[in-house]
């Protein structure tokens, strides 16, 4: 890994922790009180879709690289 990837940011794992803590956190309070409370859900669902927006655009935009060994003879 270079320097610069070790310091950045890790906004695609927050995005994702912060939409599954709140589905979570949402079904348990749909199993102790009854009721959905729907502004967890909006906030789980929309945290997970930046998390997946975010992975897809670093994804893209990360060179790859060439793993396949050729041999010199």
């Amino acid at each position: 890994m270079e320097e610069r990837e070790m310091n950045e940011f890790a906004w695609t794992g927050l995005f994702l922790v912060t939409g599954t803590c709140f589905l979570g956190f949402n079904q348990l309070i749909r199993i102790l009180d009854g009721g959905p409370v729907s502004i967890f859900s909006w906030v789980g669902i929309s945290s997970l879709f930046m998390g997946l927006i975010h992975w897809a655009r670093t994804n893209k935009k990360r060179p790859r690289r060439n793993t396949r060994k050729e041999w010199i003879s």
